[in-house]
Protein backbone atom coordinates (compact mmCIF):
# COMPACT_ATOMS: atom_id res chain seq x y z
CA UNK A 1 0.00 0.00 0.00
CA UNK A 2 1.22 3.30 -0.72
CA UNK A 3 0.38 6.61 0.50
CA UNK A 4 0.06 9.94 -1.42
CA UNK A 5 0.14 11.49 -4.59
CA UNK A 6 2.66 13.72 -6.62
CA UNK A 7 2.64 16.70 -4.22
CA UNK A 8 3.00 14.59 -1.20
CA UNK A 9 5.45 12.68 -2.23
CA UNK A 10 7.87 15.49 -3.11
CA UNK A 11 7.46 16.72 0.10
CA UNK A 12 8.23 13.59 1.81
CA UNK A 13 11.09 12.88 -0.33
CA UNK A 14 12.39 16.52 0.27
CA UNK A 15 12.20 16.25 3.99
CA UNK A 16 14.05 12.59 3.77
CA UNK A 17 17.17 13.80 1.65
CA UNK A 18 17.15 17.27 1.85
CA UNK A 19 15.81 19.84 -0.99
CA UNK A 20 17.32 19.30 -4.43
CA UNK A 21 19.85 16.77 -3.43
CA UNK A 22 21.05 14.77 -5.57
CA UNK A 23 21.32 10.77 -4.19
CA UNK A 24 24.25 10.34 -6.65
CA UNK A 25 26.52 13.54 -6.38
CA UNK A 26 25.49 14.15 -2.78
CA UNK A 27 25.17 17.67 -3.80
CA UNK A 28 22.77 20.27 -3.59
CA UNK A 29 22.02 20.54 -7.92
CA UNK A 30 18.88 23.40 -9.37
CA UNK A 31 18.56 21.05 -12.26
CA UNK A 32 17.65 18.00 -10.03
CA UNK A 33 14.32 15.91 -11.11
CA UNK A 34 12.31 13.09 -9.40
CA UNK A 35 13.46 9.61 -10.73
CA UNK A 36 10.91 6.67 -10.47
CA UNK A 37 13.36 3.62 -9.32
CA UNK A 38 10.81 1.15 -11.14
CA UNK A 39 10.64 3.80 -13.75
CA UNK A 40 6.86 4.41 -13.84
CA UNK A 41 6.36 7.63 -13.96
CA UNK A 42 3.01 7.23 -12.78
CA UNK A 43 4.11 5.84 -9.08
CA UNK A 44 4.32 8.62 -6.93
CA UNK A 45 5.13 6.95 -3.58
CA UNK A 46 7.91 8.19 -1.39
CA UNK A 47 9.84 4.37 -1.06
CA UNK A 48 9.85 4.35 -5.26
CA UNK A 49 11.16 8.44 -6.08
CA UNK A 50 14.72 9.40 -5.20
CA UNK A 51 16.30 12.86 -6.71
CA UNK A 52 18.80 12.80 -8.91
CA UNK A 53 20.39 15.50 -11.04
CA UNK A 54 18.69 15.83 -14.73
CA UNK A 55 21.17 14.70 -16.93
CA UNK A 56 22.05 11.25 -14.72
CA UNK A 57 17.77 11.12 -14.92
CA UNK A 58 17.74 11.62 -18.81
CA UNK A 59 20.56 9.11 -18.79
CA UNK A 60 18.91 6.51 -17.26
CA UNK A 61 15.32 7.11 -19.46
CA UNK A 62 17.54 7.00 -22.84
CA UNK A 63 19.62 3.80 -21.82
CA UNK A 64 15.61 2.19 -21.29
CA UNK A 65 14.29 3.59 -24.56
CA UNK A 66 17.39 1.88 -26.36
CA UNK A 67 17.23 -1.13 -25.17
CA UNK A 68 13.72 -2.54 -24.85
CA UNK A 69 12.78 -5.78 -24.75
CA UNK A 70 14.59 -6.99 -21.97
CA UNK A 71 18.17 -7.28 -23.68
CA UNK A 72 20.24 -4.39 -22.63
CA UNK A 73 23.29 -4.64 -25.66
CA UNK A 74 24.46 -0.89 -24.48
CA UNK A 75 25.94 0.14 -21.61
CA UNK A 76 24.78 2.30 -18.88
CA UNK A 77 26.41 6.14 -18.24
CA UNK A 78 29.62 5.16 -16.34
CA UNK A 79 28.26 6.89 -13.47
CA UNK A 80 25.46 4.92 -13.11
CA UNK A 81 26.71 1.78 -13.24
CA UNK A 82 25.55 0.08 -10.31
CA UNK A 83 29.48 -1.22 -8.83
CA UNK A 84 30.13 2.76 -9.11
CA UNK A 85 26.36 3.68 -7.60
CA UNK A 86 27.50 1.48 -4.60
CA UNK A 87 31.16 3.16 -4.06
CA UNK A 88 29.46 6.70 -3.93
CA UNK A 89 26.74 5.14 -1.12
CA UNK A 90 29.78 4.14 0.45
CA UNK A 91 31.25 7.86 0.55
CA UNK A 92 28.58 8.91 1.34
CA UNK A 93 28.31 7.21 4.28
CA UNK A 94 31.95 8.59 5.34
CA UNK A 95 30.91 11.83 5.04
CA UNK A 96 27.98 11.49 7.42
CA UNK A 97 24.86 12.03 4.61
CA UNK A 98 22.85 8.56 5.23
CA UNK A 99 20.04 9.67 3.40
CA UNK A 100 21.96 10.05 -0.04
CA UNK A 101 23.44 6.85 1.03
CA UNK A 102 20.24 5.18 1.42
CA UNK A 103 19.25 6.63 -2.55
CA UNK A 104 22.45 6.15 -3.97
CA UNK A 105 22.60 2.51 -3.06
CA UNK A 106 18.85 1.82 -3.93
CA UNK A 107 18.99 3.41 -7.23
CA UNK A 108 21.98 1.11 -7.49
CA UNK A 109 19.50 -2.03 -6.47
CA UNK A 110 17.29 -0.95 -9.74
CA UNK A 111 20.03 -0.66 -12.19
CA UNK A 112 21.67 -3.74 -11.51
CA UNK A 113 18.50 -5.76 -12.02
CA UNK A 114 16.97 -4.51 -14.85
CA UNK A 115 19.58 -2.60 -17.33
CA UNK A 116 23.01 -4.71 -15.90
CA UNK A 117 21.20 -7.84 -14.66
CA UNK A 118 24.07 -8.36 -12.13
CA UNK A 119 22.53 -9.36 -9.57
CA UNK A 120 24.75 -9.99 -6.89
CA UNK A 121 25.80 -6.07 -7.20
CA UNK A 122 22.26 -5.46 -7.14
CA UNK A 123 22.02 -7.25 -3.30
CA UNK A 124 25.29 -5.82 -2.60
CA UNK A 125 23.24 -2.32 -3.08
CA UNK A 126 19.93 -3.98 -0.94
CA UNK A 127 22.88 -4.63 2.01
CA UNK A 128 24.30 -0.88 1.66
CA UNK A 129 20.69 0.55 1.26
CA UNK A 130 19.59 -1.48 4.39
CA UNK A 131 22.75 -0.83 6.86
CA UNK A 132 22.01 3.14 5.65
CA UNK A 133 18.55 3.48 6.50
CA UNK A 134 18.68 1.54 9.90
CA UNK A 135 19.82 4.64 12.06
CA UNK A 136 16.67 6.72 10.37
CA UNK A 137 14.01 4.15 11.70
CA UNK A 138 12.42 4.32 8.32
CA UNK A 139 11.55 0.42 8.32
CA UNK A 140 9.25 1.39 5.10
CA UNK A 141 12.19 2.04 3.30
CA UNK A 142 13.39 -1.44 4.52
CA UNK A 143 10.59 -3.17 3.91
CA UNK A 144 10.57 -1.40 0.40
CA UNK A 145 13.97 -3.11 -0.22
CA UNK A 146 13.41 -6.73 0.42
CA UNK A 147 10.13 -6.69 -1.30
CA UNK A 148 11.05 -5.17 -4.82
CA UNK A 149 15.01 -5.35 -4.76
CA UNK A 150 15.48 -9.00 -3.11
CA UNK A 151 12.18 -11.02 -2.93
CA UNK A 152 11.06 -10.48 -6.26
CA UNK A 153 13.29 -9.43 -8.68
CA UNK A 154 16.74 -11.57 -7.06
CA UNK A 155 15.34 -14.48 -5.32
CA UNK A 156 12.11 -15.43 -7.18
CA UNK A 157 14.18 -15.32 -10.62
CA UNK A 158 18.16 -16.01 -10.33
CA UNK A 159 18.98 -16.85 -6.18
CA UNK A 160 21.83 -18.52 -7.64
CA UNK A 161 23.76 -15.69 -9.55
CA UNK A 162 24.24 -14.56 -6.20
CA UNK A 163 27.50 -16.01 -4.15
CA UNK A 164 26.72 -17.46 -0.64
CA UNK A 165 29.04 -14.75 0.59
CA UNK A 166 26.86 -11.81 -0.41
CA UNK A 167 23.47 -13.77 1.43
CA UNK A 168 25.29 -14.22 4.74
CA UNK A 169 26.10 -10.37 4.65
CA UNK A 170 22.04 -9.63 4.18
CA UNK A 171 21.36 -12.35 6.80
CA UNK A 172 23.50 -10.62 9.29
CA UNK A 173 22.04 -6.71 8.36
CA UNK A 174 18.64 -8.43 8.90
CA UNK A 175 19.75 -9.72 12.03
CA UNK A 176 21.18 -6.35 13.08
CA UNK A 177 17.28 -5.00 12.34
CA UNK A 178 15.91 -7.92 14.90
CA UNK A 179 17.95 -6.14 17.40
CA UNK A 180 17.83 -2.82 16.99
CA UNK A 181 13.37 -2.96 16.15
CA UNK A 182 12.75 -5.41 19.24
CA UNK A 183 12.87 -8.83 17.84
CA UNK A 184 15.84 -10.11 19.72
CA UNK A 185 14.64 -13.85 20.05
CA UNK A 186 14.85 -13.83 15.69
CA UNK A 187 18.64 -12.84 15.73
CA UNK A 188 20.08 -16.86 17.00
CA UNK A 189 17.91 -17.77 13.39
CA UNK A 190 20.15 -15.28 11.43
CA UNK A 191 23.83 -16.32 13.03
CA UNK A 192 23.22 -20.03 12.37
CA UNK A 193 22.31 -19.16 8.84
CA UNK A 194 24.97 -16.85 8.59
CA UNK A 195 27.47 -19.39 9.62
CA UNK A 196 25.96 -22.46 7.70
CA UNK A 197 26.26 -20.06 4.24
CA UNK A 198 29.94 -19.24 5.05
CA UNK A 199 31.21 -22.37 6.29
CA UNK A 200 34.74 -22.32 6.02
CA UNK A 201 34.97 -19.15 4.10
CA UNK A 202 37.77 -17.47 4.99
CA UNK A 203 38.07 -14.43 2.61
CA UNK A 204 38.26 -10.70 4.37
CA UNK A 205 34.56 -10.22 3.21
CA UNK A 206 33.46 -13.85 4.97
CA UNK A 207 35.55 -13.21 8.07
CA UNK A 208 33.86 -9.45 8.52
CA UNK A 209 30.33 -10.73 8.41
CA UNK A 210 31.43 -13.63 11.03
CA UNK A 211 32.79 -10.87 13.50
CA UNK A 212 30.12 -8.62 12.71
CA UNK A 213 27.85 -11.63 13.58
CA UNK A 214 29.48 -12.49 16.73
CA UNK A 215 29.92 -8.58 17.64
CA UNK A 216 26.14 -7.85 17.75
CA UNK A 217 25.59 -11.00 19.82
CA UNK A 218 27.78 -9.75 22.35
CA UNK A 219 25.59 -6.16 22.21
CA UNK A 220 22.65 -8.53 22.60
CA UNK A 221 24.31 -10.35 25.57
CA UNK A 222 25.18 -6.44 27.06
CA UNK A 223 21.76 -5.82 26.95
CA UNK A 224 20.27 -8.67 28.73
CA UNK A 225 22.64 -7.50 31.61
CA UNK A 226 25.48 -10.24 31.18
CA UNK A 227 27.86 -7.86 31.20
CA UNK A 228 30.94 -10.15 31.97
CA UNK A 229 29.76 -12.80 29.23
CA UNK A 230 29.05 -10.00 26.70
CA UNK A 231 32.84 -8.02 27.16
CA UNK A 232 34.52 -11.04 27.20
CA UNK A 233 33.40 -11.48 23.21
CA UNK A 234 33.74 -8.33 23.10
CA UNK A 235 37.32 -7.95 23.81
CA UNK A 236 38.07 -10.84 21.21
CA UNK A 237 35.93 -8.70 18.70
CA UNK A 238 37.54 -5.64 19.14
CA UNK A 239 41.34 -7.68 19.04
CA UNK A 240 40.21 -9.19 15.45
CA UNK A 241 38.99 -6.03 14.51
CA UNK A 242 42.43 -3.98 15.20
CA UNK A 243 44.18 -6.39 13.59
CA UNK A 244 41.88 -6.29 10.44
CA UNK A 245 42.19 -2.93 10.34
CA UNK A 246 38.51 -2.27 11.31
CA UNK A 247 38.99 0.88 11.84
CA UNK A 248 35.53 2.24 13.73
CA UNK A 249 34.26 -1.27 15.07
CA UNK A 250 36.28 -1.00 18.65
CA UNK A 251 34.71 1.99 19.49
CA UNK A 252 31.06 0.99 18.75
CA UNK A 253 32.01 -2.32 21.02
CA UNK A 254 33.09 0.32 23.62
CA UNK A 255 29.63 2.20 23.39
CA UNK A 256 27.68 -0.84 24.06
CA UNK A 257 29.83 -1.64 27.11
CA UNK A 258 29.62 1.60 28.48
CA UNK A 259 25.88 1.31 28.29
CA UNK A 260 25.69 -1.85 29.96
CA UNK A 261 27.24 -0.40 32.76
CA UNK A 262 25.31 3.00 32.95
CA UNK A 263 21.86 0.84 32.78
CA UNK A 264 23.54 -1.06 35.51
CA UNK A 265 23.79 1.66 37.49
CA UNK A 266 27.60 1.00 37.92
CA UNK A 267 28.78 4.86 37.67
CA UNK A 268 32.53 4.61 38.74
CA UNK A 269 33.18 1.92 36.65
CA UNK A 270 31.44 4.10 33.55
CA UNK A 271 33.15 6.65 34.55
CA UNK A 272 36.27 4.55 34.02
CA UNK A 273 35.17 3.35 31.03
CA UNK A 274 34.67 7.06 29.62
CA UNK A 275 38.15 8.01 30.08
CA UNK A 276 39.55 4.63 28.75
CA UNK A 277 37.16 5.49 25.31
CA UNK A 278 38.68 8.87 25.10
CA UNK A 279 42.32 8.21 25.17
CA UNK A 280 41.64 5.66 22.97
CA UNK A 281 39.35 7.34 20.61
CA UNK A 282 39.74 11.12 21.43
CA UNK A 283 36.93 13.77 23.41
CA UNK A 284 33.77 12.85 23.10
CA UNK A 285 32.76 16.78 23.57
CA UNK A 286 29.41 18.31 21.77
CA UNK A 287 30.21 19.19 17.72
CA UNK A 288 29.64 22.31 15.83
CA UNK A 289 26.79 22.12 12.65
CA UNK A 290 29.65 22.40 10.44
CA UNK A 291 32.06 19.89 11.90
CA UNK A 292 28.96 17.83 10.97
CA UNK A 293 27.86 18.71 7.77
CA UNK A 294 31.32 19.54 6.39
CA UNK A 295 31.55 15.69 6.57
CA UNK A 296 34.99 15.63 7.66
CA UNK A 297 36.28 12.30 9.66
CA UNK A 298 35.50 12.50 13.31
CA UNK A 299 38.75 11.65 14.85
CA UNK A 300 40.75 10.51 12.61
CA UNK A 301 38.57 8.02 11.56
CA UNK A 302 38.30 6.09 14.87
CA UNK A 303 34.61 6.49 14.97
CA UNK A 304 31.35 6.85 12.82
CA UNK A 305 28.89 9.69 13.33
CA UNK A 306 26.43 6.73 14.55
CA UNK A 307 28.81 5.54 17.30
CA UNK A 308 29.53 9.58 18.20
CA UNK A 309 25.70 10.36 18.44
CA UNK A 310 25.51 7.45 20.45
CA UNK A 311 28.36 8.41 23.33
CA UNK A 312 27.06 11.97 24.10
CA UNK A 313 24.01 10.48 25.07
CA UNK A 314 25.96 7.77 26.97
CA UNK A 315 27.87 10.62 28.94
CA UNK A 316 24.71 12.73 29.39
CA UNK A 317 22.95 9.50 30.61
CA UNK A 318 25.70 8.81 33.24
CA UNK A 319 25.94 12.87 34.15
CA UNK A 320 22.15 12.55 35.01
CA UNK A 321 22.99 9.69 36.97
CA UNK A 322 25.63 11.16 38.93
CA UNK A 323 23.09 13.67 40.27
CA UNK A 324 21.14 17.26 39.55
CA UNK A 325 23.74 19.42 39.84
CA UNK A 326 24.90 17.63 36.20
CA UNK A 327 21.45 17.86 34.74
CA UNK A 328 22.64 20.97 32.28
CA UNK A 329 25.77 19.59 31.36
CA UNK A 330 23.86 16.61 30.30
CA UNK A 331 21.30 18.25 28.37
CA UNK A 332 24.01 20.61 26.31
CA UNK A 333 25.36 16.48 25.64
CA UNK A 334 21.49 15.58 24.45
CA UNK A 335 20.94 19.06 22.41
CA UNK A 336 23.72 18.42 20.78
CA UNK A 337 23.04 14.30 20.10
CA UNK A 338 19.49 16.03 18.38
CA UNK A 339 21.66 18.17 16.10
CA UNK A 340 24.07 15.22 14.82
CA UNK A 341 20.78 13.73 14.26
CA UNK A 342 19.44 16.32 12.23
CA UNK A 343 22.01 17.17 10.17
CA UNK A 344 22.95 13.22 9.29
CA UNK A 345 19.51 11.46 8.94
CA UNK A 346 19.91 9.49 12.50
CA UNK A 347 16.29 9.54 14.07
CA UNK A 348 16.51 5.97 16.48
CA UNK A 349 18.56 4.59 19.35
CA UNK A 350 18.24 1.11 18.51
CA UNK A 351 19.16 -1.27 21.04
CA UNK A 352 20.65 1.90 23.32
CA UNK A 353 17.93 3.85 24.42
CA UNK A 354 18.82 6.98 25.94
CA UNK A 355 17.31 8.08 29.64
CA UNK A 356 18.80 11.69 29.10
CA UNK A 357 17.28 11.81 25.54
CA UNK A 358 13.64 10.71 27.02
CA UNK A 359 13.98 12.73 29.93
CA UNK A 360 14.21 16.21 27.98
CA UNK A 361 12.68 15.43 25.36
CA UNK A 362 9.40 15.48 27.64
CA UNK A 363 10.69 18.17 29.46
CA UNK A 364 12.03 20.93 26.72
CA UNK A 365 9.85 19.64 24.32
CA UNK A 366 12.80 18.61 21.71
CA UNK A 367 13.75 15.73 19.70
CA UNK A 368 10.53 14.68 19.37
CA UNK A 369 10.42 13.07 16.00
CA UNK A 370 7.06 13.47 13.58
CA UNK A 371 6.09 10.04 12.67
CA UNK A 372 6.64 8.55 9.49
CA UNK A 373 2.99 7.46 8.10
CA UNK A 374 4.62 5.63 5.59
CA UNK A 375 6.07 3.34 8.52
CA UNK A 376 2.75 3.26 10.64
CA UNK A 377 0.82 1.61 7.29
CA UNK A 378 4.05 -0.58 5.39
CA UNK A 379 7.15 -0.43 7.98
CA UNK A 380 5.98 -3.43 10.14
CA UNK A 381 5.76 -5.51 6.56
CA UNK A 382 9.47 -5.64 7.17
CA UNK A 383 9.35 -8.40 9.46
CA UNK A 384 7.15 -10.80 7.15
CA UNK A 385 9.46 -9.69 4.40
CA UNK A 386 12.75 -10.58 6.51
CA UNK A 387 11.17 -14.04 7.84
CA UNK A 388 10.16 -14.93 4.20
CA UNK A 389 13.93 -13.82 3.01
CA UNK A 390 14.96 -16.43 5.57
CA UNK A 391 13.13 -18.99 5.54
CA UNK A 392 13.70 -19.34 1.04
CA UNK A 393 17.81 -18.83 2.17
CA UNK A 394 17.91 -21.28 4.58
CA UNK A 395 16.30 -23.86 1.73
CA UNK A 396 18.84 -22.47 -1.18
Amino acid sequence: MTLGGKRQTIRDVGRFYGSKMCVVSGELNDEVEYHHLDENSEHWAFENVVPLKGGLNQAIDSHRKRNRGGIWPSPIHDELRSAKLLDHAVTHLSKHNRPASYGCSRLGCFIGIYHETEFDMAVRCAIQALYSARPSGHLCLAADTLRRSVLDEVLDKSPSDVPTVTWAGLAKEIGCYYLEFGLPSEFPRCERLVATLLGGDESREASITKLRIEQHHAFDLLKQGKLTEGKDILDEVTEKMIGMNYPTGPSNNWQHYLAAQISAQRIDEAMESVEEIEEKVGKIEPLNSKEIASGSQIHAGRVTLWTYRGLLCRKADLLLLMGPEHEGRAFSFIENAQLVGELSGIRTTGMLPSKALKVFSEKYQRGRLVGCRHCRINGFNFFAYASELIDRLENL
